[in-house]
């Protein structure tokens, strides 16, 4: 019997996107081997794009000062 699975937005938060960890690779295994369905929405996918823009947007400053304070490590 195939086990329908939908992953929430949680779950990729949770997981920081990683999506190539050991617990994304094994329920795509499982997929593809025929045990579960895996589910998705469109909400989902653009929950998980814009939360992935937000986390980018936040880092942004932090990176751009360790850019800006590094700068004599090009001398």
């Amino acid at each position: 019997m195939i086990k329908n699975i939908f992953l929430d937005t949680s779950i990729y938060i949770q997981k920081n996107f990683t999506f190539q960890n050991n617990a994304f690779q094994s329920l795509l295994n499982l997929s593809k081997e025929g045990y579960i369905q895996l589910y998705t929405t469109n909400i989902t996918h653009n929950e998980i794009l814009s939360n992935i823009d937000k986390r980018i947007e936040e880092a942004r400053p932090f990176v751009n000062k360790v850019k800006k304070d590094a700068a004599i490590l090009r001398n």
